[in-house]
């Protein structure tokens, strides 16, 4: 419990200063008996001395009392403020500390999956090996290294996800992300056109994944792709960044639904990581392309969260 004592009431106060000032020109006309030669007349003048204070103390009581309360209410608010910073304070350490350990015990988990995944690998790749001459056997063992492979991408996909927000957004180069990504790709017969350069935008740190994911999407889901271009254009709501191909395109009925987490043939993650990375700097995404002549998704980058580099 707080121990510390109330303020006195500002009304306990101002009385107290009228009895002082009372005593005070009380005081003061005793004293005027041996300073003055003529005898006082105590009657008016402890009825002077009562009317002034008084009188000064009621002119006083409503300016004062105004400033009064409002110190009052100022302190009060300092404190109630003190007290909450030093608990969101404890709060954040709490938290930080937690999270610490949630980030070592996944990072260890993620550790341990991934040795024992490369071990069943293996063994999955020496039974293939010895057996070459059994299809069903060959065609289970195929359906069991493509699991393998799809546990190794969602692993990969915790680890990026529990990166998210953890690093402080930043501007970053569109055509510079746009090229290193794709320099971890695979794009024999296929062009990229990397957009335009000297343009940048305010994102989290795995901005990269998104243009990864957008290129390796196209690559693995578009069909027959020989082009991805990227491009800009200013709006009436901000920047929108495309991200267009050749290949079969989107039909109208999933154009929402392959931003969710499972959907589609393969993981299902790479789409919805993109639109998680986006929205943490309030960038959206949505795929405005045509089906049957490819796929366009759309990046819209608000006012404010983009510049454009004078060439």
């Amino acid at each position: 419990m707080d121990a510390r004592s109330e303020p006195t009431p500002f009304d306990q106060r101002l009385f107290l200063i009228f009895i002082v000032t009372f005593a005070t020109m009380t005081v003061f006309e005793f004293a005027g008996q041996y300073l003055y030669p003529y005898p006082p007349d105590w009657r008016s003048n402890l009825i002077t001395s009562l009317f002034t204070s008084g009188l000064a103390v009621i002119i006083a009581y409503f300016p004062l009392k105004a400033y009064y309360d409002m110190n009052t209410q100022l302190l009060s608010e300092v404190a109630r403020r003190h007290g909450v910073e030093m608990e969101l304070r404890e709060q954040k350490e709490r938290l930080k500390k937690t999270n610490k350990k949630l980030t070592m015990l996944s990072t260890i988990t993620r550790h341990d999956i991934r040795n024992t995944l490369t071990g069943l690998v293996g063994f999955l790749q020496l039974v293939k090996n010895e057996a070459p001459d059994n299809p069903h056997l060959q065609e289970h063992l195929n359906k069991l290294m493509e699991c393998s492979e799809t546990i190794e991408q969602q692993i990969e996909f915790t680890r990026y996800y529990e990166e998210l927000g953890t690093g402080n957004a930043d501007w970053y180069d569109i055509q510079k992300g746009v090229l290193d990504e794709a320099r971890q790709l695979s794009l024999d017969g296929i062009t990229l056109d990397p957009g335009p350069s000297g343009l940048s935008i305010y994102a989290d740190p795995l901005i990269g994944k998104v243009y990864y994911n957008l290129i390796e999407n196209a690559i693995r889901h578009g069909g027959h792709v020989t082009a991805i271009s990227f491009a800009a254009a200013e709006s009436g709501n901000g920047l929108v960044i495309s991200c267009s191909d050749n290949g079969n395109g989107i039909p109208p009925s999933e154009k929402e639904a392959i931003f969710l987490r499972g959907h589609g043939g393969n993981t299902g993650l790479g789409l919805f990581l993109i639109r998680e990375i986006l929205a943490i700097t309030g960038i959206s995404i949505k795929e405005t392309g045509t089906f049957g002549t490819g796929a366009r998704f759309e990046i819209l980058i608000p006012k404010g969260g983009y510049l454009l580099m004078a060439g």
